[in-house]
């Protein structure tokens, strides 16, 4: 079984959640009110939720995911993207956690590359008016 088709349902089913205040759960292909809401208070065009951990969706070691989220937000630090934290979450079992980041005015393109450099499958990508969307960054098996 290819990678994709093996994650595909439970990234789909996941949550995932913007640490804002309150803070806003986010399903894939469900457009989110308060998500709405934020984007056209603050004039955001785009945003992505993306994490540094666990690459290939291998579970590593906690030190292990603490230094990439370290060096994630040095980088999104030094391109000034503004982020906040977010985390993904399993629906079904609520044991799979992730810490992840909601950044915002991020062009698709970038935020492709920025997953692809932390070897994410995929990525959560949405525009100011539409669902959140899942990006993946492989390839299906033909």
């Amino acid at each position: 079984m290819d990678i994709r088709t093996k994650y595909e349902k439970l990234y789909k089913a996941a949550i995932y959640k913007i640490h804002s205040v309150p803070p806003i759960p986010l399903k894939i292909d469900e457009r989110n009110p308060e998500l709405v809401k934020l984007m056209k208070k603050h004039q955001l065009k785009n945003a992505a939720i993306i994490t540094p951990c666990n690459p290939g969706s291998c579970k590593m070691p906690m030190d292990y995911n603490e230094r990439r989220i370290e060096f994630f937000k040095e980088i999104l630090e030094q391109r000034k993207y503004f982020y906040l934290p977010a985390d993904n979450c399993d629906k079904e079992t609520g044991h799979w956690h992730e810490p992840s980041f909601w950044i915002t005015d991020i062009r698709l393109p970038e935020a492709k590359q920025l997953a692809i450099d932390f070897g994410q499958n995929a990525f959560v990508y949405t525009t100011s008016y539409a669902a959140p969307r899942l990006i993946w960054l492989i390839k299906e098996k033909r």
